[in-house]
């Protein structure tokens, strides 16, 4: 059963829709005669947004959008050019050199005065050489290739864990947005019951029939609750803005829908289901990588053996170098003693490896703790939103009793202002209450690794 956020449906408060309606007439100014107004007027209507967007498409546009999620995906190629680096050591590679030289003259040599002199070395030579280098036993290298394919693997990894984290703050600000829309709506209602109140009050002190007292308290309390609205209007609009800089858009963003979660599990379900999370992936992953590269430790101790195959052009030949020639070479390089520093960096590989540990630990313990306290926090907000409803009802009730008094002659304005006051407040409670309940329920679909529900299936996969 997916959870829904649920509109009070008190008759009384029903606020009409956003962005209709018209600016109130201002308060009458204490020492002014009945039907005094000052010119102009509040906005009476939130900031128009001209995008709007669904709860769903909303934390899937970002993890495609979001900086910190594309930021990832460049992070991945930034380790892959890494590896590709690494990798290089334990593949051949050829190059080539070419030598030009000129001399002051020929260098002779004068064997035999009457055969004449002989051409050591040309005043101009030329000396081409390509060579080949074959790494044939690479244990060093072999062993870093591996860490870098692992490092890879690990950026990935954190990709997915950055992107539940992007799609759960989206979330949160659709649903904190959706909750300011009822805000808006809540004191928008105030302020018209309040004006309304307002224009009987002035209507009666026109009369004869009224006194200026419960005209002047009436028109506090439209001033008041017309503060409230348009600092409502301005979290609004900021919540808009903070949306759309999640989805990665240069402009606010307005919600579509009323915000759907996925089925709650039990605490069992929960905790059963955290090996999903991509932190927790992350962390047991940090831990067998860290594992499987103080293990490889042991190639640094072995020697290496490298194939040079060197084809040789020399123009003009010499006594010693033909034009054409070749030559073949196997070297082997065998580090006996290094001052400790295969030593050092096995020591740096046993303590990453028990920081890996300690930190999956950690992430354990932490992911079963925030399953326990965001159910704890789902069941008293669920239980506190009822009773805010109820509230709600109660106190329009109250006002709608203490409004017809009033108009009977048997009260003063005071209850009839307390009883607006009093209903503003509760329903003020109520929207309060959806939004903790809504986003107590987002924590325990993240604890528990079921949203975004896109990452949760090859998690699964993944934490097998």
């Amino acid at each position: 059963m997916g959870i829904a956020l649920m509109v009070s449906g008190a008759a009384v408060l029903v606020p009409p829709a956003l962005g209709q309606g018209s600016a109130p007439p201002p308060a009458l100014p204490p020492d002014a005669g009945p039907g005094f107004a000052r010119p102009g007027g509040a906005p009476d209507a939130p900031t128009r947004v001209a995008r709007s967007i669904s709860f769903r498409d909303a934390w899937v546009t970002a993890l495609a959008r979001n900086p910190t999620g594309t930021t990832a995906v460049q992070e991945i190629r930034r380790v892959s050019g890494l590896m590709e680096e690494v990798r290089a050591a334990s593949l051949p590679t050829l190059g080539v050199t070419a030598t030009y030289v000129r001399l002051d003259k020929d260098r002779t040599f004068t064997a035999d005065p009457d055969a004449g002199s002989i051409v050591v070395q040309g005043k101009d030579s030329i000396n081409v050489t390509g060579t080949l280098a074959i790494p044939i036993i690479a244990p060093q290298s072999w062993a870093n290739w591996k860490r870098a394919g692992d490092l890879i693997e690990t950026s990935r990894l954190n990709q997915r864990d950055l992107q539940r984290q992007v799609a759960v703050n989206v979330a949160r600000a659709y649903i904190t947005v959706f909750a300011q829309k009822r805000q808006v709506d809540v004191n928008r209602q105030a302020r018209d019951n309040s004006k309304a109140h307002l224009d009987y009050a002035a209507q009666r002190l026109r009369g004869g029939i009224g006194n200026k007292v419960d005209w002047a308290r009436a028109g506090q309390d439209l001033e008041a609750n017309e503060s409230l609205l348009q600092a409502s209007f301005a979290n609004l609009y900021r919540a808009q803005e903070a949306l759309g800089i999640l989805l990665g858009v240069d402009e606010p963003v307005d919600t579509q829908d009323i915000p759907v979660l996925p089925g709650m599990p039990s605490v069992d379900e929960a905790l059963s289901e955290t090996p999903t999370r991509t932190d927790l992936i992350l962390a047991n992953w940090e831990e067998n990588r860290t594992d499987r590269s103080l293990n490889l430790s042991w190639t640094e101790y072995l020697p290496n053996v490298t194939l040079y195959g060197q084809p040789i052009f020399q123009s003009p030949a010499s006594l010693t170098q033909p034009k054409t020639s070749w030559q073949i070479q196997a070297v082997l390089t065998w580090v006996l003693y290094d001052g400790g520093a295969r030593y050092g960096r096995t020591h740096q590989r046993e303590a990453q490896l028990e920081q890996a540990k300690i930190a999956l630990a950690a992430t354990i313990r932490q992911a079963n703790s925030e399953v326990r306290t965001s159910l704890e926090n789902f069941e008293r907000n669920s239980s506190a939103l009822q009773s805010a409803r109820n509230s709600a009802n109660l106190a329009n009730e109250a006002m709608r009793l203490a409004d017809i008094s009033y108009h009977a002659g048997a009260t003063t304005n005071l209850e009839l202002i307390d009883a607006q006051r009093r209903a503003r407040d509760a329903e003020t409670l109520a929207v309060i209450g959806e939004d903790n309940t809504l986003q107590s329920a987002l924590d325990v679909l993240s604890a528990s690794g079921r949203f975004p529900p896109n990452l949760r299936e090859e998690n699964a996969q993944r934490s097998k």
